[in-house]
């Protein structure tokens, strides 16, 4: 999934400064409440980021560490852009006290993602930033004011953050993480790296001190092989045409058939059969 940019210095738009006040309403805010939450990230991986109960306000999914139970919370928030990073609002709609995923980010800051995109979190502290980022805040969604406020009121300092792309391997168009212990897999990640001239780096999960660097967990990689770039991640099947499409000509040619929606789902199944009888298949001969 790809994060697009957010100009944070226009002013909202007449029909954003509108749907903003009936966000605000009661019934809105109980809809948000119980039902947005609920459904945003899900219609935002199936379309892709472009849509979600916000309508007109970037929003993407971002994912965090239980701080506790380790696995992964997802969460739709309205972000914006500023130079070269993301920054979202712990608002929890001006309520008087933090939103859930809050503690898990402050856990692990480097364990976070936005919209697919691997970043490091960090809180901003420094009045005048936060002053000024309040303002870029205001300006994507008016709504953030009165949130601010209602959670003043409640003695509650809303926290900004600001989440940083995690940088790339020098050189590389992405990473692609396998399983090592699988010698079928080891044998296709040969032929697959012989390929691609190192333009692909290839990763076997076992040899990664932090997945969360990459934006991945541990049951991430033990089900599916995956494909990071400044993009994000991409499992199964799409991970293997990812790495097809930097390898020399004639193989990027099937790496868009693997995408092809005709295709897509059929190959995405196929690989879900193959990954989990992966230790019982022969290793292929390279050639």
């Amino acid at each position: 999934m790809t994060l697009r940019h957010v100009d944070a210095t226009r002013s909202p738009g007449r029909f954003a400064r509108a749907y903003s006040a009936i966000a605000l309403t009661g019934p809105a805010r109980a809809l948000s409440r119980w039902v947005g939450w609920r459904i945003d990230p899900v219609l935002l991986r199936l379309s892709r980021g472009r849509l979600a109960t916000t309508l007109v306000y970037p929003t993407a999914v971002l994912e965090t560490v239980g701080a506790r139970t380790g696995r992964r919370r997802r969460n739709a928030v309205i972000y914006f852009t500023d130079a070269d990073r993301y920054v979202v609002v712990a608002s929890n709609a001006g309520a008087a006290t933090h939103p859930a995923w809050l503690h898990n980010l402050r856990a692990r800051p480097d364990a976070v993602s936005l919209g697919g995109v691997p970043v490091t979190a960090a809180e901003v502290d420094d009045p005048t930033e936060r002053e000024r980022l309040w303002t870029c805040a205001r300006r994507v969604f008016p709504g953030f004011a009165a949130y601010r406020r209602e959670a003043a009121a409640a003695t509650r300092r809303v926290p900004i953050l600001t989440l940083a792309p995690v940088p790339r391997p020098e050189g590389a168009a992405g990473t692609f993480v396998f399983d090592g212990a699988c010698g079928f897999c080891r044998r296709w990640v040969d032929w697959l790296e012989r390929r691609t001239d190192g333009a692909v780096t290839f990763v076997p999960y076992q040899g990664i001190d932090d997945l969360a660097v990459l934006g991945l967990t541990l049951g991430d990689v033990r089900t599916a092989s995956q494909w990071v770039d400044s993009r994000g991640a991409r499992r199964g099947a799409a991970s293997i045409a990812a790495a097809l499409a930097h390898a020399r000509p004639p193989w990027p040619i099937l790496g868009a058939v693997l995408r092809a929606p005709v295709v897509r789902q059929a190959a995405e199944a196929a690989y879900a059969v193959v990954a989990r009888n992966r230790h019982r298949l022969p290793a292929p001969r390279n050639r």
